[in-house]
């Protein structure tokens, strides 16, 4: 297993431009098929931004997180998921169920509960999503799934805002990622390029980068006369 420090980016532009990282990974074989895991540690009544650099054995909610965190039988205290969806530029969210009596509901994920509709939410590699932990003790969360070994993965920005993650298995460096030669608009001002913004879990606040049409490299936004970063999207 090897422990790197956990490094979340959000990036927002015209579009969203965002990486989320997971913080610790495991890799084993499982025939023929190599598989990993991430183990996601949240402390007490807060929210934690993470993805799954995994293309999960089932992308289901309820397979996710099958048997992990904390239900309740209100909204207020019960563990919540919360996706950003790109089309209606809001939040859906998913709490957990519990104690409510009801077999149909308890262990499972609804969208409130007041319609108790059932929660539809999917994870796939190239998303990032929220985890709320509403207990007063930490909890951690496992998420596995096989590695990605694609050659290639795109994902699509709209106008407006989109959480997006780093969709592959094993690091790359920001500057050998293909977003500028993809379409992610570069400009001579790092208030107008499009941007990254790097939440440090560690440190608990945002390293900002741009993109400079100069070279087309992403800098700190902070020092837009220095050189290309070399800050890694790692696992």
């Amino acid at each position: 297993m090897r422990n790197v420090s956990q490094k979340l980016l959000l990036g927002i532009c015209g579009v969203i431009l965002a990486a989320v990282l997971p913080a610790f990974s495991q890799v084993t074989n499982v025939v023929s098929k190599p598989a990993g895991m991430v183990r996601i540690v949240i402390p007490a009544n807060s929210d934690v931004l993470v993805a799954l650099p995994f293309n999960a054995f089932s992308p289901g909610i309820h397979s996710v997180f099958s048997n992990q965190l904390t239900g309740a039988t209100n909204e207020i205290s019960a563990d919540k998921v919360s996706q950003w969806d790109i089309n209606l530029q809001e939040y859906k969210n998913a709490h957990k169920a519990d104690l409510t009596g009801d077999p149909d509901k308890d262990g499972k994920w609804f969208v409130d509960f007041t319609g108790w509709s059932t929660s539809t939410l999917e994870f796939y590699p190239g998303q990032g999503f929220w985890i709320r932990n509403n207990q007063s003790t930490t909890q951690t969360v496992f998420l596995s799934g096989t590695l990605v070994i694609d050659a290639s993965m795109s994902n699509s920005f709209v106008n407006g805002f989109t959480l997006f993650s780093y969709p592959f298995s094993s690091a790359l460096k920001i500057n050998n990622s293909q977003m500028y030669t993809n379409g992610a608009y570069a400009d001579s001002t790092s208030s107008n390029a499009d941007a990254i913004h790097s939440w440090d879990r560690d440190l608990q606040n945002y390293i900002h980068y741009g993109l400079k049409d100069s070279d087309g490299k992403w800098l700190f936004a902070t020092n837009w006369a220095g050189s290309a970063v070399e800050d890694f999207m790692e696992i």
